[in-house]
């Protein structure tokens, strides 16, 4: 019989496999974005490995908000995990331009401008060729402010992926506001400290 370990790690490469045919998908659908644009900019596997084993040790179910969304990485790597029912990913839904000018990245796309597509366009486009993790998953455009934070349906608990606009002003904001809706969430902060988007770096 594996052990847990083992059975944890082939459950992690698992994930990680399906994350990158997902990505290669979303670069499939819109080859002037860049792979690398798209990796850079998701959530790195070491992230995605640690996210899916804290998932992993909820005795059940749990539902997600995320908030951030960028082409969906993220959003599809929660939606990959057993214990995750649904997944409601929130974003204000800025074209990949705006986005590229508004965190002075342009370079990051090379002598090809970013395609002008809308972030939620790219990461649904992308989802309809994986159902399963479609089916758990709804795109709002918005703020977790004006984003009806899904209800905990039997006791399942709400996680909160914060991974938006990564200003003070912006996360406080966030965190409020998910509170607000529902104080028991569990909330957990992606790249807040020393990362390419965080306000320390």
């Amino acid at each position: 019989m594996a052990s847990s370990s083992s059975w944890e790690k082939d459950s992690a490469s698992g994930s990680l496999e399906r994350l990158d045919e997902y990505k290669t998908m979303v670069t499939r659908l819109y080859p002037a974005l860049p792979k690398y644009v798209v990796d850079k900019w998701s959530i790195k596997n070491a992230d995605a490995r640690a996210l899916a084993r804290f998932l992993d040790r909820f005795p059940g179910e749990v539902i997600v908000l995320e908030v951030g969304t960028f082409v969906g990485a993220s959003a599809f790597h929660l939606a990959s995990q057993p214990k995750v029912s649904q997944v409601v990913s929130v974003d204000y839904n800025p074209s990949l331009v705006e986005l590229a000018e508004l965190t002075k990245q342009h370079a990051d796309f090379g002598p090809e401008p970013p395609p002008d597509v809308q972030v939620l366009e790219v990461a649904e486009a992308a989802f309809a060729y994986f159902p399963e993790q479609q089916r758990k998953v709804r795109f709002v455009a918005g703020t977790a402010e004006s984003a009806s934070v899904p209800e905990p349906v039997n006791g399942a608990p709400l996680i909160a992926f914060v991974d938006g606009e990564h200003s003070k002003e912006a996360v406080e904001a966030d965190l409020r506001a998910i509170f607000e809706q529902n104080p028991h969430t569990v909330a957990l902060l992606h790249d807040c400290r020393g990362g390419r988007h965080s306000p320390g770096a």
